[in-house]
């Protein structure tokens, strides 16, 4: 039907954002115009692309235009109880961090951390999982540059189950077992996507 193709060619946009070679001002607004009507999509999954595709598209935008479309994403992920949705915000806040203008890296840094520290009286309670691993990943890479990120970072990757911090790590599990009782036993030095950093060497290793 016509939503199911709007959410593949929605999906296929999202994508091709974030491997556009030729991404400049001109054709971020036309990724912009997709952009938003992704964000409106009935689909949780199509609005949580959608938001993710604005991590590379606000670096054409002016620091009046970030800061605006970042009151909205606040908005977003206060309304949308979808965690890739609010993943995606993280994601966006992320990015952001490295923002040249003082403004937009404050507001950045104050959404990052309400949806990844949300107050404990919050009707949500805590953030689900992935939430906190997609924080993880989003934030880690700025904590030399903000220190305050460090204790919040640490405590969410703690709280992750074993297999997901293991993974975010880039370490296996233990020989001959599982690690946290959860998912397949690792078969290798194993290192996900969102790996913060490769194992340490020491003096002695090869």
């Amino acid at each position: 039907g016509v939503l199911n193709d709007q959410a593949l060619f929605l999906r296929a946009v999202a994508m091709l954002a974030h491997l556009d070679p030729m991404l400049d001002v001109n054709a971020a607004d036309k990724y912009k115009y997709y952009c938003t009507l992704g964000m409106g999509h009935p689909s949780p999954s199509i609005r949580a692309a959608a938001v993710s595709m604005l991590s590379v598209l606000l670096q054409f935008s002016s620091p009046e235009e970030v800061l605006s479309q970042l009151e909205s994403l606040r908005e977003l992920a206060q309304e949308d109880p979808w965690w890739e949705v609010q993943a995606a915000v993280l994601e966006v806040g992320g990015a952001l961090l490295g923002h040249q203008n003082e403004g937009v890296v404050s507001a950045a840094m104050d959404l990052s951390t309400s949806i990844f520290t949300p107050p404990s009286s919050s009707a949500g309670g805590a953030p689900h999982p992935n939430i906190r691993a997609s924080g993880v990943m989003s934030l880690a890479r700025s904590v030399a540059a903000y220190p305050s990120l460090s204790s919040p970072v640490l405590s969410a990757l703690l709280e992750l189950p074993s297999d997901q911090s293991r993974i975010l790590l880039g370490i296996s599990a233990p020989a001959g077992g599982r690690a946290g009782g959860g998912g397949p036993p690792s078969t290798g030095r194993r290192r996900g996507r969102g790996a913060l950093h490769p194992p340490t060497r020491t003096s002695g290793s090869s």
